[in-house]
């Protein structure tokens, strides 16, 4: 047997085990029970969710946050321009929860080149919870959210955050956007926390406050382009480490053009590659490419019937339909398909992860460690005024 065979066995045999494995610790994962908080935990959280534009559906997930369960819980939008058509809405939902802790604030701080982080200053500042929340606007926050995330808090817990799934699509671009986040990326993020190895992720980023204050604020996450690799980072040499919540949380996507899934999975790419470093090259093996390949090379040099390919590659995209049946994630019959497109794309966009620029809501950014920041320009204590 030479040599060429070997590999390529050992890589389709490694590979489908490793596929095959993930799926099954995911799978059981997100429908394991989280396990009770400790008797009179109860700490003041804070959620502040940025806001900016609107975008399909999203006064669903704007009302999502006045559905939690937790009781001890102040939100805090933020928006930057009184203007923004975002601001309505959010009025809207605030007045329709009178009981609830809830206020919209309006201003501008500039700590780095992330539009978002710039947002979340402020909320920050005129949050006063023990537990601090970040909250991408655009997700659609369970009842359980908050103890979601508080049940993996240990002492060794320095921030606790979310893989995110897709929900709701409308297109069949939306479906392979689907297709790359959720059977593969979150996967993959999950699996990987529960094994240890274990990143921050953007979607959610819950601190604690004195920890985060500690490390030098909220500013401290402009170090890098996406707060979530900074989290990641800042948390290195402390003895602290990020932790992902047993479930992800569903954002809901609607209709996509195609050219807008490409654009955000090359950017994401670029700040995987240039915030994490070598895990980004490891990033190459986790897809399908090397081993359906393998099992080309051996039905090619007739070691295998071509048949075993077909029902390899059946066996690959059953473990993904399982798995997204068992989370009850979006599956129909059109999901092999996208997974398929994913796969032939996915050499194709580890390579351009190489790129440096790409653009965020407009914003011109790099994945290159920012330059510093301009002064403040705040709009002054005033700016709390406009909460309503």
């Amino acid at each position: 047997m030479g040599f060429a065979v070997v590999v390529a066995i050992f890589l389709a045999v490694a590979g489908l085990f490793v596929h095959v494995g993930s799926v099954l610790i995911v799978a059981v994962r997100v429908n394991r029970r989280n396990p009770p908080l400790a008797h009179g935990f109860r700490p003041k959280v804070s959620l502040v969710r940025p806001v900016c534009g609107v975008e399909y559906r999203i006064e669903d997930e704007i009302a999502s946050s006045f559905g939690l369960s937790w009781q001890n819980l102040e939100i805090v939008f933020c928006v930057e321009d009184e203007d923004d058509p975002i601001v309505p809405i959010v009025r809207r939902q605030i007045a329709a929860h009178p009981k609830a802790d809830a206020r919209l604030v309006i201003g501008r701080d500039i700590v780095g080149a992330n539009p978002k982080l710039n947002n979340v200053i402020k909320g920050w500042r005129d949050s006063t919870g023990e537990y601090v929340i970040i909250s991408d606007s655009n997700a659609l926050l369970p009842r359980s959210y908050v103890e979601d995330l508080l049940s993996r808090w240990q002492e060794d817990t320095g921030v606790a955050s979310h893989a995110a799934i897709m929900i709701d699509p409308a297109s069949f671009a939306a479906e392979i956007e689907c297709a790359f986040l959720n059977t593969y990326q979150g996967r993959w993020a999950l699996a990987g926390d529960s094994i240890g190895r274990r990143y921050a992720l953007g979607k959610t980023l819950m601190w604690q406050r004195r920890t985060l204050d500690a490390l030098g604020g909220p500013a401290v996450l402009a170090r890098e382009a996406a707060e979530d690799i900074a989290s990641t980072k800042v948390l290195r040499g402390t003895g602290l480490r990020p932790r992902l919540a047993r479930k992800p949380l569903p954002q809901i996507i609607g209709p996509r053009k195609l050219a807008v899934v490409w654009q955000r999975q090359v950017r994401w790419a670029r700040l995987r590659r240039a915030g994490l470093g070598g895990i980004y090259g490891v990033e190459a093996l986790s897809n399908a490419v090397l081993p359906f390949a393998s099992m080309a090379v051996l039905a090619g040099l007739g070691v295998v019937p071509w048949l075993a390919v077909l029902a390899y590659v059946a066996a690959w995209y059953l473990a993904e339909a399982g798995l997204a049946a068992a989370a009850r994630w979006p599956l129909s019959w059109r999901m092999p398909l996208a997974w398929m497109i994913r796969d032939v794309a996915a050499p194709i966009l580890w390579f351009l992860g190489w790129g440096n620029r790409f653009e965020w809501r407009g914003v011109e950014m790099s994945v290159a460690a920012p330059q510093a920041p301009p002064p403040s320009r705040a709009a002054s204590s005033g700016e709390a005024a406009s909460r309503n």
